[in-house]
């Protein structure tokens, strides 16, 4: 459940940003791109690998290592 949580944090985070760079409150005109640009940023857990390009049984096992560390 960490793992979860610490993403929605991510996400979170990177809303309240572009919110208070736009000035408003109106997340869900952002939350689209926020979530596309969380899932096309590298992360450090799954070897610098953007999420939305994990697609092989490798990469899934990949994944699941990490969670298990």
């Amino acid at each position: 459940m960490g793992l979860i949580d610490r993403a929605t944090k991510t996400i979170k985070d990177l809303l309240e940003k572009v919110l208070t760079h736009y000035d408003t409150a109106n997340w869900p005109k952002y939350i689209k791109d926020v979530i596309y640009n969380y899932n096309h940023t590298p992360h450090k857990g799954i070897n610098n690998k953007e999420p939305a390009t994990l697609n092989t049984q490798e990469d899934f096992m990949i994944l699941k290592n990490n969670i298990n560390e």
